[in-house]
């Protein structure tokens, strides 16, 4: 029943429009976890297009994550940075702390850890937690900054 309510929401009128962008986000995240339906990445990557060319920010991000995975459509790192760019500046954490990590491995653009503990931090000081772990391990590492070990552990 929810999973028929929320493809209405989406594909009918006046429900299409653009104040319905989190239904549609929704319905790409039970096609990218296969709730309710089969799992398809490719499925789950038109939805959450559909919810991101509106602005919807987690879907923005989806988007870059299916392409950094090779999910749903193919594997295409610039692509994924373009995503979680226009996600980040829009101040989305999990983007900021996406955008970071490729920055850190050098996929989709040159290595570059000052870039990577830049949008890293942006996340942590948010409370993205998987970013304030790469923070953590940065200021292990000596990256960037200075190694400091007490910094890594706060």
């Amino acid at each position: 029943m929810a999973k028929a309510w929320l493809f209405r929401r989406t594909t009918s009128k006046p429900w299409s429009g653009s104040s319905y962008a989190t239904a549609q986000f929704n319905v790409g995240v039970q096609y990218h976890d296969g709730k309710g339906v089969v799992q398809d990445y490719s499925r789950a990557m038109e939805w959450y297009l559909k919810a991101a060319n509106q602005g919807f920010a987690a879907a923005r991000n989806y988007v870059g994550v299916l392409y950094c995975n090779g999910d749903g459509a193919p594997l295409d790192y610039s692509k994924a940075m373009e995503w979680y760019l226009k996600v980040a500046k829009q101040g989305y954490a999990m983007a900021q702390n996406n955008f970071g990590v490729l920055h850190h491995d050098g996929k989709g653009v040159p290595q570059n850890s000052s870039k990577s503990m830049e949008w890293s931090l942006e996340a942590a000081y948010k409370g993205h937690s998987k970013a304030q772990n790469n923070v953590g391990f940065m200021y292990d590492e000596g990256r960037v900054v200075q190694r400091d070990y007490s910094e890594a552990m706060d």
